[in-house]
């Protein structure tokens, strides 16, 4: 799968409603079968069950979990999701996800309550589920990246075991709050769990970044377990193909005339380890009192903050006091990599017009007898005949 998207502008996210989207989309439920069997194998009672429903006339998928016990103790559970992870994963970076989503949840509750030595508001075996599950299924689907559309809220208030709380729960609060990511609030009542929340955050930090423009390949609905009187309670979830075109990227760039070679080396493999920066450019001219120069430009992702992050790299390998920012759109091409005779070649196409490359490191392996130039050809005229 090229790419998903999931998108829980209308009424947010919860663990099962996760499953449910995924399962929608074309994800085994054989996935989900192995997560209850070792939880099963080590003593719990567990039973899942999912089926098709119609939510105000949309087709979606329900899941529910029925589970026995619960794990309140911190690191009992964490051992659990890591004992179980281990039997049910084995592809990145879906092997990380549980982990990952538990850590967050851990933190919000410490942060919260000031403690982590009790579990208030999770805890129970369905966590696990939840957790465990939703990566079985993206490794199952296995998309080479995935969008995460800004979460709906919801407003009002939730009940909890401390009573009446206003909505975002301080639990989900704390997870947006290290997150980034813009959300909105319509619709009574709690729509974003704390559960859904991470899993979103997670999936979101370990996957690379899908940027649009996309072309919808199909779409499915995992249906959450109460009933909305203003909307269908729904995550959907899109199977997605690149579209040509563009969107958007920030650009971030500086003057440095007093700093030597080796700061810029360092600061362009700094920039590129940051999340969102997509490219690190560096060219030469002359600055005040004809001194050279290196004018650094960054090419980053288009979204709030991330200016902030790139010049904070700057600032500290080379000590330039300030920075240009701007925003472009772009227009781009549609890509794919095909592989011919073991080496890879990237195909484009713009409107009516096609391009094909091979990738170097592989053309420079079959570099022997002939030029580089005619080992190219002959991968080209080998792409077109297979074409």
């Amino acid at each position: 799968m090229e790419l998903l998207v999931l998108d829980p502008q209308v009424a947010g996210a919860s663990g099962d409603m996760l499953l449910g989207c995924l399962l929608a989309v074309g994800a085994s439920g054989e996935n989900l079968d192995r997560v209850v069997r070792v939880l099963r194998e080590r003593g719990y009672r567990v039973d899942i069950d999912w089926n098709w429903v119609t939510v105000k006339g949309f087709r979606a998928v329900r899941v529910a979990v029925e589970a026995d016990g619960e794990v309140r103790d911190p690191e009992e559970l964490e051992s659990l999701v890591e004992d179980v992870s281990r039997e049910v994963l084995a592809k990145e970076p879906w092997s990380r996800l549980p982990e990952r989503a538990l850590k967050l949840l851990f933190e919000a509750e410490e942060k919260v309550h000031g403690e982590l030595d009790h579990l208030h508001e999770l805890g129970a075996v369905d966590t696990v589920v939840d957790l465990v599950g939703c990566a079985a299924l993206l490794q199952d689907l296995d998309p080479a990246r995935v969008a995460v559309l800004p979460p709906n809220v919801g407003s009002g208030t939730v009940r909890t075991e401390h009573g009446e709380l206003p909505v975002p729960a301080p639990a989900v609060a704390e997870i947006l709050s290290g997150w980034g990511r813009e959300f909105h609030a319509s619709g009574e009542g709690e729509l974003l769990t704390p559960t859904g929340a991470a899993l979103l955050r997670a999936i979101d930090e370990l996957t690379e970044d899908a940027e649009p423009p996309w072309r919808v390949v199909r779409q499915g609905f995992g249906a959450g377990s109460r009933e909305l009187d203003d909307r269908p309670n729904v995550l959907r979830a899109l199977v997605c193909e690149p579209g040509a075109g563009g969107g958007f990227v920030k650009i971030v760039e500086t003057s440095v005339d007093d700093a030597d070679g080796e700061m810029i080396g360092e600061a362009i493999t700094r920039l590129l380890e940051l999340n969102g920066v997509r490219d690190v450019e560096v060219l030469h001219g002359l600055g005040k009192k004809n001194r050279p120069r290196f004018i650094l430009r960054v090419i980053a992702e288009d979204r709030p903050g991330v200016e902030e992050e790139v010049f904070r790299e700057i600032f500290r390998w080379t000590g330039s006091l300030g920075a240009r920012v701007y925003r472009c759109e772009r227009v781009m091409a549609e890509r794919e990599i095909v592989e011919v005779d073991g080496v890879r070649v990237k195909l484009s196409r713009f409107n009516d017009v096609e391009h094909a490359k091979p990738e170097w490191d592989d053309v420079r392996e079959r570099v022997e007898n002939h030029s580089s130039l005619l080992v190219r050809a002959e991968l080209l005229r080998r792409t077109r005949d297979q074409r």
